[in-house]
C-alpha cells in the first residue's frame, strides 16, 4: 500500500473511531450520491499531491498530499442545509485536528477554509467540505511511507 492510501485509511478510521461520525457513513474514494434512507454521510477521498525530490535518483521524496473530507447531511423539514451539517462539522473538524500521525508524517494542516454546497431534490442535502494538507516522506519506487 502506498503512503497515500495509508494516509487517507487514517483519517477513515480516526471518523470511524467510536463513536462513529455520522452512524459509521463513512466512505473512502468514492463520490457518489447518499441514499435517500441516510440522513448524513462523509466522504474521504485523496486530493492532489505534490512532491520535491530529495535525492538524484528521485527515490526520496516529500510530499504534500490533501485529503478531502466532505460531509452531507439531509435537512429535516424547517432546518436550512448548513443547520443540518453544522453538528457534524464540528465533530469532524475535532478528529482531524486529533489525528495522530504515522511514521514519515512531518505535519499536519486543516486549512482554514470550509466550502459549502446546496442540493434540492426531494430533500434539501447540505454538503461541507474541508481539506486537510500532510506533508509525508517515501521512499522508493512504490511510494512507500519513509
Amino acid at each position: 500500500m502506498s503512503a497515500f492510501l495509508e494516509l487517507r485509511d487514517l483519517v477513515v478510521n480516526a471518523l470511524l473511531a467510536t463513536p462513529a461520525l455520522c452512524g459509521g457513513q463513512v466512505r473512502a474514494g468514492r463520490n457518489t450520491p447518499v441514499q435517500t434512507d441516510v440522513a448524513a454521510a462523509i466522504n474521504v477521498a485523496l486530493g492532489a499531491s505534490r512532491g520535491q525530490m530529495l535525492d538524484f535518483e528521485g527515490l526520496s521524496m516529500q510530499w504534500e498530499t490533501e485529503v478531502m473530507v466532505s460531509i452531507y447531511a439531509r435537512a429535516a423539514a424547517g432546518v436550512d442545509a448548513d443547520q443540518a451539517c453544522d453538528p457534524f462539522l464540528g465533530l469532524v473538524w475535532e478528529r482531524l485536528l486529533a489525528l495522530e500521525l504515522p511514521t514519515g508524517a512531518m505535519g499536519a494542516t486543516l486549512d482554514p477554509a470550509i466550502q459549502r454546497d446546496t442540493d434540492e431534490a426531494d430533500q434539501t442535502l447540505g454538503a461541507a467540505h474541508l481539506r486537510l494538507r500532510i506533508t509525508h516522506l517515501t521512499t522508493g519506487a512504490a511510494l512507500a511511507a519513509a
